[in-house]
Formats: C-alpha cells, structure tokens, sequence
C-alpha cells in the first residue's frame, strides 16, 4: 500500500501565511468592533493576499468538518418560540421563489448590455448562489466558466462586507436567544449532537443533498434541541475558527486572478450586486412588512449569495440561522431542479449538434 504524498512545501507555506494573515485580520476587525469580523477579516486579508500574487492555501479537507459543527450551532437556535412561528415560514419562502427569476432577469440583461456576454454566460452569471452547481452547469452548457466564476465570487464577497452594513443602517438589531445563550458547553452531550448530525448528513449525503453535512448537522441538531433531548452546543472559540476558515476560503477564491482581470470584472460585477442586492433587499423589506419578521432576518434570508456564507454571517450577527438557512436552503434546491429545464427551454440550441462543415 503506498504511503500518502507528503503535502508540497509551498503549500504548507501558504497555509501558514494563510493562518496567519486570517487571524491577525480577524482579531483586528473584532477589536475594531466590525461586523461579522470572523468571517470578514478573514476573507478580506485572504483576498488582498492571493491579488497580490502570495500563495494563500487553505485545506479544502477542512471544508465538510467546518460545515458540519456550523450546522450543529445553526440547529442549537431551535427553540420554541421558533418553533411557534413556523406556520408563518411558507409565505417567506414562497416570497425568496418568486424573488428568484426577478432578480436573474434584471442580471442578464445588465451583463449582456455592460459586458458584451453571450447568452448563455450572462445566464449562468445571474444566478444567486449555488456557486459550485452553476459553475458545473456552466462548463456542460460551453459557457465562459472563468468570467462566471468571477462574478460570483465578487458578489458574495461584497455581500459579506456590505450586509451587515445594512442591516445595521437599516435600524435592525439582533441579539441571542436567551434560550440559546444558557446552553451549556457538556461534552457527553455535544458529543451526541455531533454523532446525530453526523449520521444525518451522511443519509443526506447518500441522497446527494446539497451541503449534506451542514444541512444534516442542522438536522440532527434542531430535532435534538427541539425535543429537548439536548441543551448543549459548541464552545465559541470553535464556532469563531470555523467562521474564520471560512471566510479565507472565500478569499482564496481570488487565487489565480490577476490585477488586470480583476479590473476589467470588478465594475460590472459590482454594479451587478448592487442591483441584486437592492432588490432582495426591497422584497425582503415587503415580505417582511407583510409576515412580521425584523427586517435584518428578511435582508440575510433573502440575501443573492451562497447558503453557507450567507447563514454564518447571519450566526455572526445573532440573527436565527435556521430561519435564514432554510430560507437559502429552499432557493438552492428549487434551483438545482429547476436550472437545467430552463436552460434547456430558454437556449433550444444547446442541445442540437453542430453543423457539418462543407468539404474535406
């Protein structure tokens, strides 16, 4: 049996630097009293390093064990009162449907005209979210996958930066459960929720569920908690390690991007989350109005960026996670579903084959 490949040592450097970097950025921003600082520390120095041309590295292996415990902490918010408002659930998530084809329409038509894009990548540059499906659909469908990358990549970094900024702005408050606040720190205890979890995410991983382990940690957590079975969740020096791998994997995502490239993207793509985030903001401002929910949960639930980033920020600002998990959870999955039908309606000539050449 071979023994496994020791990792290269740049990479180890770059992970070190990595570290590094996202710490000192997180302890700044925290000091400074900024929103969302492990989170959005992290990914800003990540950014700026990978842009300047430093190796950043940060282990994808990490990814599904971080998802997971940022399930279990998303699951400890179920409490009764939460329970008591779900009747209202299926207005808000009717409205975060139907905010969908809005918000991609006014998209593409935005790219096409600023950037020149073909169909098809405006199309694939427009959805919110679902970053990793949409880039898989988008290199099926020939579709330039490297600008759609791109363009999401920006979008959920400016809406990490800019969300708390306003629902701040926007008078919203958040604070913690107090039902949440007095769960305690029991080992035995939060070493059931993790199994529960576990198993639940690899059930949902067998069923090919978006973010399994998060979703399952969620779960497993929430139907623990919900019963009463479980009073204990995650010290919160790990909740703010997790939040801090995750916010410099979002940052490395601009490894490999050059000034001139990002240059040439960054107005267009700004310009595109600005109208994306204006109108899921306005919605959510309506729907919120119409069902009671604080405007600040309604901004982050209806939010055009990825479930994972999305939800943690939401944790960071003590808004209810599996109110705005859920939320981004169904956008996701009625996208996953419903994504290649309208591509196959909307572009009929992806699916014909290519016209024979006259000649030798």
């Amino acid at each position: 049996m071979p023994l496994p490949a020791l990792p290269d040592r740049r990479d180890v450097i770059g992970w070190g630097v990595t570290v590094a970097a996202s710490l000192l950025a997180a302890v700044g921003f925290d000091v400074l009293a900024l929103p969302a600082a492990w989170v959005s520390g992290p990914m800003l120095a990540t950014a700026a390093l990978a842009l300047g041309g430093v190796r950043v590295v940060m282990p994808q292996q990490l990814r599904q064990p971080v998802l997971l415990l940022l399930g279990v902490a998303m699951g400890a918010s179920v409490t009764p009162d939460v329970v008591s408002q779900l009747p209202r659930w299926p207005w808000t998530l009717l409205g975060v449907i139907l905010t969908l084809p809005l918000v991609m329409t006014a998209l593409m038509g935005y790219y096409r005209k600023l950037t020149g894009a073909d169909r098809i990548t405006a199309f694939m540059a427009s959805v919110p979210g679902s970053l990793g499906f949409v880039l898989a659909l988008a290199i099926e469908v020939k579709a330039d996958a490297r600008q759609v990358a791109l363009v999401h990549a920006v979008r959920l970094f400016l809406l990490v930066l800019i969300l708390p900024v306003v629902v701040t702005l926007g008078g919203a408050t958040a604070t913690v459960s107090p039902v949440v606040a007095q769960l305690s720190h029991d080992p035995l205890q939060i070493a059931l929720l993790l199994a529960a979890s576990l198993a639940v995410g690899g059930v949902l991983h067998l069923c090919r569920m978006p973010s399994a382990l998060m979703v399952g940690g969620m779960v497993g957590s929430a139907v623990l908690h919900g019963t009463g079975i479980s009073h204990a969740t995650l010290p919160q020096p790990v909740l703010s390690v997790c939040l801090l791998v995750l916010g410099a994997m979002i940052g490395t995502r601009f490894a490999g991007t050059t000034l001139r490239q990002l240059g040439q993207m960054l107005p267009t793509a700004v310009g595109g989350t600005l109208i994306a985030a204006a109108l899921a903001t306005g919605l959510a401002a309506i729907v919120g109005a119409m069902t009671g929910f604080s405007f600040g949960q309604m901004v982050m639930a209806y939010a055009p960026g990825g479930l994972e980033a999305m939800v943690f920020v939401a944790m960071a600002l003590g808004y209810d996670p599996a109110f705005v998990g859920s939320h981004h959870l169904a956008r996701m999955l009625f996208t996953a579903f419903t994504l290649p039908l309208v591509v196959k309606v909307m572009f009929p000539e992806l699916g014909r084959p290519a016209p024979e050449k006259d000649g030798p």
